[in-house]
């Protein structure tokens, strides 16, 4: 689990850069504190489904896009 969260971390900050938005801007656009996006973005923590498609929203991309369900092999 912990590979794909970092995954989605990858995804969320690359998508983000490629916006020009600060952590601070995303976190406004989704409606959390700047700190859960850091640790999305670091791979400690996944957002709420209702947070994910917030997320794809502000970044103009596609929920599956950015969040892929992957399996990692043990």
């Amino acid at each position: 689990m912990n590979e794909l969260l970092r995954l989605w971390g990858s995804n969320i900050r690359t998508g983000r850069v490629a916006l020009k938005m600060t952590q601070y801007d995303l976190a406004e656009a989704v409606g959390v504190r700047t700190a859960s996006v850091c640790r999305w973005e670091c791979g400690k923590s996944t957002p709420t489904d209702m947070h994910k498609l917030a997320i794809a929203t502000a970044l103009h991309q596609e929920v599956r896009q950015l969040f892929p369900l992957v399996r990692v092999a043990a």
